[in-house]
C-alpha cells in the first residue's frame, strides 16, 4: 500500500487514503502542532495505533509519517 503524505504542521488533523485500496487509511492528529499521533485502519473498522513523533517542519512531518508507515507495513 502506498500513501502520499503532504501534511502541514499547521494542520491538527489529516486523513490519507491508500492509492491502491481506498478503504485503507492513515489518520494523523495533533493538539499542539508539534506532537503527531498516527493510526491506521479502514473506513469500516477500528483503527490501530501506530505511534507518535514530534515534528517542527512540514518536511520533517511528512518524512516521519513515511518512516512510521514503512515500519508497520502489512
Amino acid at each position: 500500500m502506498m500513501f502520499k503524505f503532504d501534511m502541514s504542521i499547521s494542520q491538527n488533523y489529516a486523513i490519507f487514503y491508500s492509492d491502491t485500496n481506498c478503504d485503507d487509511i492513515i489518520l494523523v492528529e495533533s493538539f499542539d502542532n508539534i506532537e503527531f499521533s498516527v493510526r491506521r485502519g479502514c473506513l469500516t473498522e477500528e483503527t490501530k495505533y501506530l505511534g507518535k513523533f514530534n515534528a517542527y517542519s512540514n518536511e520533517e512531518l511528512n518524512d516521519n509519517l513515511q518512516k512510521l508507515i514503512s515500519i508497520h507495513r502489512n
